[in-house]
């Protein structure tokens, strides 16, 4: 595994957040809503925040204004991207309370579109918190935080809803109990869950469901260093067998930067040495993390440093990556270039123009000299 805390180009930087969805999309890690500080006060903007995308390639955010029926602002939504370029957004917690409303954004144009009042069969209940996977252009969703039964309780369904289907699909096997909060990824057909909040108490069990069948698996015995139990953290697929953990929310009140990787052929636990730094924390929960189209890289952002449920809970914009497989030779070259760029910057008005293009050169040493 390498670690990369990379140096933000331009001056589109977003606001710092938690609670926020993202997705990857076409060379972008694309991050809406959430939560952060408003003066002295935590909560919502008032205005809707924009859309922010982070193209990793060029360590460069732009901001991107959406327009048509663009959600009000929410926190712990679920989102993912399905066809080729919509992004739907479930659920959710606003001012008001959970919710229920499903939105979708084409990533082409940045018109959103309000599909609630269209959904068909049986919708799920209020709530937050919520995870997801997608299979076949199907959404399966599982879990939350919500108004059922009660407000102060986690919605005791145990069960999942599919959406795009015209039916609500019985799931099989026995599945986890209810539960807020957790991670979720997908390997194949199957779709893990870890971890979550049920009652008072932050789990450590590991989940998987046929997403063909849509049967669960029983409580996945694992072994080696297990992590603790936890809410609030990221669940990402790094290869065809290997799951990596990050962050979270213990048991004790604390905010985690511990690092976990999964074998699931073998269902053993493997911790991972996290870099320190004194000028960043890199404990998170509430954060985001998405796998980009390079091979075993996560891109973190976001979330909170210190606990969520303090006074003056520490918002974060930074972006963490970590990589567990060798980057593409440009992409190497592309970061030798503009690290030594005051000693090469004479030889690169020699290099081909469709090579300085597709090393991403340009871009990023455009944004260097715009700080």
């Amino acid at each position: 595994m390498t670690f990369v805390l990379p140096f933000i180009n331009g001056a589109a930087k977003p606001k710092e957040r938690s609670g926020h969805v993202a997705v990857y999309y076409d060379g972008y890690v694309v991050v809406w809503g959430g939560y952060y500080r408003l003066g002295p006060e935590q909560g919502y903007p008032e205005i809707p925040f924009p859309m922010d995308e982070y193209q990793p390639n060029d360590e460069v955010w732009k901001c991107m204004e959406t327009r048509g029926e663009i959600p009000p602002c929410l926190s712990g939504s679920s989102a993912c991207v399905v066809g080729r370029n919509s992004m739907y957004v479930f659920a959710g917690h606003h001012d008001d309370g959970p919710s229920a409303t499903v939105y979708v954004l084409n990533l082409k144009t940045f018109v959103w579109k309000n599909l609630t009042n269209q959904v068909q069969g049986n919708p799920p209940s209020k709530r937050d918190k919520l995870c997801c996977w997608t299979h076949k252009d199907v959404i399966i969703y599982f879990g939350g935080y919500g108004t059922v039964p009660d407000p102060a309780t986690v919605d005791q369904s145990n069960g999942f809803f599919t959406f795009n289907i015209d039916i609500m699909e019985e799931n099989m096997g026995k599945a986890p109990t209810p539960r807020a909060a957790q991670a979720a990824a997908k390997l194949g057909n199957i779709g893990y869950m870890f971890g979550g909040r049920h009652m008072e108490q932050r789990l450590n069990d590991l989940y998987s469901l046929n997403l063909d069948s849509f049967e669960w698996s029983n409580k996945i015995a694992t072994t080696g260093n297990v992590p603790q139990g936890r809410t609030w953290h990221s669940l990402s697929a790094v290869s065809d067998r290997h799951l990596f953990l990050y962050g979270g929310f213990s048991n004790e009140e604390d905010v985690l930067d511990d690092a976990f990787i999964l074998d699931t052929s073998t269902m053993i636990w493997f911790q991972m040495q996290v870099p320190s730094f004194q000028s960043m924390p890199m404990s998170r929960m509430w954060h985001t993390a998405c796998c980009t189209s390079v091979s075993g890289e996560v891109v973190i952002y976001g979330g909170c440093t210190q606990s969520v449920l303090s006074e003056d809970p520490e918002h974060t914009s930074s972006v963490l990556i970590f990589r567990f497989t060798p980057q593409p030779l440009h992409r190497l070259c592309a970061d030798a270039i503009v690290r030594h760029y005051s000693s090469l910057k004479r030889q690169l008005a020699a290099l081909p123009k469709n090579i300085h293009m597709s090393l991403f050169i340009h871009r990023r040493l455009q944004a260097i000299h715009r700080n």
